[in-house]
């Protein structure tokens, strides 16, 4: 057929890798226990790349009066470090989370929600990213 860059998962791949909503929750706990900083799927290191020094600083809480310009020359320092540091998959999964976190953030301000729930939300969604290497979901297509 027709190649159109969408490619489908077959019926019973990854079955094994299946998560239920008892070991999402598992995941849950053990993201508010687990340090991700310097994994592959860190919301930390996701932020350090791809994030400006506005959502660095609000991530460190260091974002005091007068040290702006000083912090955000400390923040192009460390991103160009880590991303010589960095393999391409490594730059592309701390895109990912970075993405996923804006979209998630996004929702939340338009919802409402209390903070404590996006960084709940963030702590699952990067231990399932942990887990399953990525964000693939069985059954949904992707590009």
């Amino acid at each position: 057929g027709h190649d159109d860059g969408i490619v489908k998962e077959e019926p019973g791949e990854d079955d094994d890798e299946h998560l239920d909503n008892k070991e999402l929750t598992e995941l849950a706990n053990e993201g508010s226990r687990t340090p991700l900083l310097g994994e592959k799927w860190s919301l930390d290191r996701a932020i350090l790349m791809c994030g400006n020094s506005e959502e660095q600083a609000q991530d460190d809480m260091d974002g005091s009066n007068g040290t702006s310009n000083r912090y955000g020359r400390m923040l192009e320092e460390q991103r160009k470090e880590l991303s010589a540091r960095l393999e391409p998959p490594e730059k592309r999964a701390s895109r990912d989370v970075y993405t996923a976190y804006q979209i998630m953030k996004d929702a939340s301000s338009r919802l409402a929600l209390p903070n404590l729930v996006l960084i709940e939300a963030s702590n699952v969604m990067c231990q399932y990213a942990f887990k399953r290497n990525g964000f693939h979901v069985r059954g949904i297509a992707r590009q």
